[in-house]
């Protein structure tokens, strides 16, 4: 049922461009080995699904917030570095809150001249799929965990094992 998903998303955002989870984990490999190279998480999901946990070191941004604020959010967490390459990922649930906000992200990136090289993805499968492949999770005091705010019942049966499931974030 997941791979439907994300070929559904896909599909409806066709202009964003999609990282495998095992893609992004050699990138975030990377990222701790070169102080040259910066990838920017960014969790869509809703603050009390972030609270429960995260991929480790994303930043939580709500994906239905307004130019103005996502503007803010990139002026705060960006590098203002010439030599350092930045790559921007988005991620929700299963990836269509983020495919919006990536959407988002890469209009105001492209009307910003000075950061044209800066690619932003959209995680395929988002924290749900990370999550079914036992990739690092942390909640919000860096513990690592093995549980995913499922964000619904629905959500959850159609993209998350169930043993991943947890909606306080407590175990």
């Amino acid at each position: 049922m997941l791979s439907a998903i994300i070929w559904s998303i896909k599909r409806k955002f066709p202009e964003v461009r999609n990282i495998s989870t095992d893609d992004l984990q050699s990138k975030l490999e990377r990222s701790k080995a070169n102080d040259d190279f910066q990838v920017l998480l960014i969790d869509s999901r809703k603050k009390d699904e972030f609270d429960v946990s995260h991929l480790h070191q994303a930043k939580f941004l709500d994906f239905k917030s307004e130019t103005t604020r996502i503007k803010e959010f990139l002026d705060t967490n960006l590098f203002e570095s010439d030599n350092t390459k930045t790559e921007i990922v988005c991620y929700c649930s299963l990836g269509y809150r983020s495919s919006v906000l990536a959407q988002k992200i890469s209009d105001i990136l492209k009307e910003d001249s000075k950061c044209g090289t800066i690619e932003v993805y959209n995680l395929e499968g988002s924290i749900f799929k990370w999550a079914n492949e036992d990739k690092l999770l942390t909640n919000e005091n860096k513990d690592a965990i093995e549980y995913v705010h499922p964000f619904s019942t629905l959500w959850g049966f159609l993209g998350l094992n169930f043993s991943k499931w947890n909606w306080e974030g407590q175990r």
